[in-house]
């Protein structure tokens, strides 16, 4: 299962007014608000053998110039994600920063709002 494509046809198909979302990095051309997300970490909890379950971190950052609608995009963007599915999803548990913050991208300086997202599936 390619879990950052699943994500990104999920952002696609429900992002309503916020930006694309593209993995690792945004290209060069797109000026905020941008959408980014990037692996942040991954684990596997053994149940009974030969079961076991994977848990994928994911950090997102909503990058825009006025640091509301970051905060604003953000949380929409938590909500949003808080409905996604994928086979074998078991949970999926959002953390999001309390402050939308400064961030240099290149030349420019732009607002950023961080969440992580712990996904837990069961491989099938």
């Amino acid at each position: 299962m390619n879990l950052p494509q699943l994500v990104q046809n999920y952002w696609s198909a429900n992002r309503g007014s916020m930006p694309e979302l593209w993995l690792e990095y945004a290209p060069a051309t797109d000026d905020p608000p941008v959408a980014v997300f990037e692996p942040a970490g991954f684990s596997r909890d053994y149940a009974n053998a030969p079961f076991f379950m994977d848990t994928y971190k994911y950090k997102f950052s909503i990058l825009d110039l006025d640091a509301v609608s970051a905060y604003t995009n953000g949380f929409a963007a938590i909500t949003m994600m808080a409905g996604f599915t994928c086979p074998g999803l078991i949970n999926l548990t959002s953390e999001p920063e309390q402050f939308a913050t400064p961030f240099s991208a290149g030349q420019a300086t732009v607002w950023a709002f961080e969440f992580s997202i712990d996904f837990l599936l069961t491989p099938s």
